[in-house]
């Protein structure tokens, strides 16, 4: 039982380190059965990866898990829809853009074990806006 509260922290939604601390917490099964767990190392590399190795100017995104055990990153970008998908076992980002109510479309895989591949991150990110 909580008898009184000291101190109570707002948690940004976009806080990507503190989303996927939650993500850890998934067990096998948590889509209705399906869904697989999240690899705790795979969580730990993007944490400390998306901290030191991202681009100060790519904006925060949203952090979901996928079905299949990854992280999907996703940004709204003026009329443009992003989503990273990371495969937490190769450090693989599939890329894919689209442009709201258009046929605009890009998409690129990125290595984000290189400094290469986070700046291509950024630069698929920006160039949208």
């Amino acid at each position: 039982m909580i008898k009184h509260t000291t101190h109570i922290d707002i948690l940004d939604p976009k806080d990507v380190p503190a989303r996927l601390e939650e993500l850890a917490q998934l067990k096998n099964g948590w889509l209705n059965g399906a869904g697989i767990a999240l690899s705790a190392n795979g969580l730990k590399w993007l944490s400390g990866t998306w901290m030191n190795s991202c681009p100060d100017d790519v904006l925060d995104p949203f952090v979901y898990p996928t079905p299949e055990g990854n992280a999907q990153l996703e940004w709204t970008v003026g009329a443009w829809e992003i989503s990273a998908e990371i495969d937490l076992a190769t450090h693989q980002a599939f890329l894919v853009g689209v442009k709201v109510g258009s046929e605009n479309e890009a998409d690129e895989t990125v290595d984000l074990d290189s400094p290469q591949g986070w700046s291509k991150l950024a630069t698929f990110v920006g160039s949208r806006a």
